[in-house]
């Protein structure tokens, strides 16, 4: 459930490599999880899910963004960070319920979208045709696709909308394209059954990074 899940963001994310990474920068640290709550000072976000989800554990995480293992005195900030200069991907955070019937997850790219003379929404159409593909080829049928706007955490974001059936269970995504910097950010929200991904967006709240006193 997972794999397939997870593999609907790497949809939209897979023509990256076409385009080029963004020039190298600070280097990537990556959310962090405390308890029921995930946190990312450089995406600007904070989510914090019911008492019965699960994160994936950092490891998990790594598996799925196929990052490197760390190589002899490298920190996992210079590995993340060399993946994403690459032009990998890196699974920065998972959620979902005991059932899998519903998920959360956040995954991270690098990209210049200005050298490219893109725009998010460009990203977003190209990808958009991408995770059509995806879904079809993993037997979901009925597959109803949309690319619209909504607000998010005070923002107007470009999203993916897409509906289809696996195995005659119906199946809901909503993906959000964030544009942070020389990071693009797809928050990924799927629900099977029932539509829930508007309720799933509620978990998620602007982070506020305090500056320190000086």
């Amino acid at each position: 459930m997972k794999k397939r899940i997870s593999a609907l963001v790497l949809a939209l994310l897979m023509m990256v490599s076409l385009f080029g990474c963004a020039p190298k920068e600070a280097l990537y640290a990556g959310g962090s999880v405390s308890a029921r709550t995930y946190e990312n000072a450089l995406l600007g976000l904070q989510c914090i899910t019911p008492a019965d989800w699960t994160y994936l554990t950092e490891a998990e995480l790594l598996q799925l963004g196929d990052v490197p293992a760390l190589a002899e005195e490298q920190t996992m900030e210079e590995c993340l960070t060399a993946h994403l200069n690459n032009g990998g991907q890196v699974q920065d955070m998972y959620a979902m319920t005991e059932d899998g019937l519903q998920t959360v997850n956040v995954m991270v790219t690098k990209i210049d979208l200005a050298a490219q003379e893109m725009t998010v929404a460009d990203f977003a159409d190209l990808g958009a045709k991408e995770v059509r593909e995806v879904y079809e080829g993993m037997g979901i049928t009925e597959v109803n696709m949309s690319r619209e706007q909504v607000d998010f955490l005070g923002e107007t974001v470009e999203t993916i909308r897409l509906s289809g059936a696996y195995e005659d269970v119906p199946l809901y995504s909503l993906q959000l394209c964030l544009e942070r910097g020389s990071y693009l950010c797809v928050v990924t929200f799927n629900s099977y059954v029932e539509d829930t991904t508007e309720t799933l967006m509620k978990f998620f709240r602007p982070l506020v990074v305090e500056e320190e006193e000086k």
